[in-house]
């Protein structure tokens, strides 16, 4: 199978030779680098299926309708220019309805003004996913992919060496920059555990047949299996994990501030997609006809 790099090299040769604009180039390559990255490659396994999960996956970080739009054309011109599927790409843009939202049929809303809100899942409903699951690993993906709010990438690219058990914290590394997450207390024997023995440069979620990191792929298999055998209806991927501990730390009065550092977001806008889907606690809400104040008469 060929290498995403070699891939896109030759989406960049037939753009180019096309004479797409600059701007074009660059962000069908940009788009098609995150699709691969979602799910390899592998000719014989891109199907209408694929595409529509790695979208709703974008969805679900709140990208906008054009952005929606860009990762169709760009999968559209490599399927068609690149990868000689065109029967896909004509299959494809009948799976997409330009006026409906999302559903059971399979259609996925790309309309302007339809940004929706991060989907998310309730503390009780991820903690059913991790019950669900007998395999200690993908357990344990789940809960420090929740429980830290990583990324799936950032999962996949997480090594032992990373993980400090005596500050109670995470090091996400990747683009020559550091950030640091929490690494939930209740994870930590349990973690200890499955990493005995292991060396501070092995991955933490590996092969164990040749310790060879997880792909993303497998990782979205874990959430799907989980969603499944916990009953949970929604269209989830591994992002709704991270949604949810972004938003059940801003439910629970952290500070949107620290909820920014602990994700890595460079701007403060990005985190505030979350501030809208936060349901507020009205039981510690109190009335204003309650407030203690003395009047002057």
């Amino acid at each position: 199978m060929p290498k995403i790099q070699e891939i896109l090299i030759k989406v960049e040769g037939e753009l180019r030779i096309r004479h797409y604009s600059p701007d074009t180039v660059k962000s069908y390559l940009e788009a098609l680098t995150d699709f691969f990255n979602f799910a390899p490659p592998d000719l014989g396994k891109i199907d209408i299926k694929l595409v529509k999960k790695f979208i709703v996956e974008q969805q679900a970080k709140g990208i906008t309708p054009q952005t929606a739009k860009n990762y169709l054309d760009a999968i559209n011109f490599f399927l068609k220019e690149v990868a000689g599927q065109p029967h896909l790409v004509k299959s494809l843009s009948g799976s997409f309805d330009k006026s409906k939202e999302f559903n059971r049929a399979g259609k996925i809303d790309i309309t302007k003004n339809s940004k929706k809100p991060p989907t998310t899942l309730t503390h009780c409903e991820i903690l059913k996913m991790i019950d669900s699951l007998e395999n200690k690993k993908h357990a344990l993906i789940i809960s420090i992919g929740y429980g830290s709010g990583l990324k799936v990438s950032e999962t996949v690219n997480l090594k032992v060496g990373d993980i400090d058990f005596d500050e109670g914290v995470v090091r996400v590394r990747g683009n020559n920059k550091e950030r640091i997450t929490v690494l939930p207390e209740k994870l930590k024997v349990e973690l200890k555990e499955f990493l005995k023995g292991l060396g501070e440069d092995e991955y933490v979620f590996r092969s164990f047949r040749d310790g060879s990191k997880l792909s993303t792929r497998t990782l979205q298999d874990v959430v799907d299996k989980a969603g499944e055998e916990a009953g949970v209806e929604k269209e989830i991927g591994f992002q709704t994990l991270r949604n949810s501990f972004a938003v059940h730390l801003l439910e629970n009065e952290t500070s949107i501030i620290q909820v920014q550092k602990l994700l890595g977001h460079k701007s403060i806008k990005s985190t505030q997609m979350y501030a809208h889907v936060i349901k507020p606690k009205i039981e510690k809400i109190k009335s204003p006809l309650d407030f203690e104040e003395e009047c002057v008469n």
